[in-house]
């Protein structure tokens, strides 16, 4: 969760270099981009971004993009155009899936270790009885 200028809080992906993300020029996402953040930040992110919205091939970097859900949005939504150079984004469908396989693979990888702790004990157990 985030606060900006005492504003209510939000939640903010964690970014990296590389991370997949929707990108546009509108917060409405009306003609989304496909992206990669360049530049990940606490507030915001500069993002490379390739796509054909509204039909027409755009490429090139957009700086200081905005979270979807960052309250700077509704409070300042013409921060957003082409004129600037920066957008707003959102984690890709791509992304959201790779995350979620790996808070699986984790929770999985923490129950096999119990699993693991609690089958030593057991033979301990076992072996003392002997």
């Amino acid at each position: 969760m985030s606060t900006i200028d005492g504003m209510h809080e939000f939640d903010t992906p964690e970014l990296f270099c590389g991370t997949e993300v929707e990108v546009c020029l509108d917060p409405a996402f009306t003609y989304a981009d496909w992206g990669v953040i360049v530049t990940p930040r606490r507030k915001s992110a500069d993002i490379w971004f390739m796509g054909t919205g509204g039909g027409v091939v755009r490429r090139g970097l957009l700086e200081d993009c905005w979270y979807e859900n960052d309250p700077r949005i509704k409070t300042n939504p013409g921060i957003i155009n082409s004129e600037e150079r920066r957008g707003v984004f959102r984690l890709s469908k791509r992304e959201v899936m790779i995350r979620a396989a790996e808070q699986k693979i984790n929770l999985l990888e923490e129950t096999v270790e119990k699993l693991l702790k609690r089958i030593t004990g057991l033979e301990r157990a076992l072996q003392a009885r002997s």
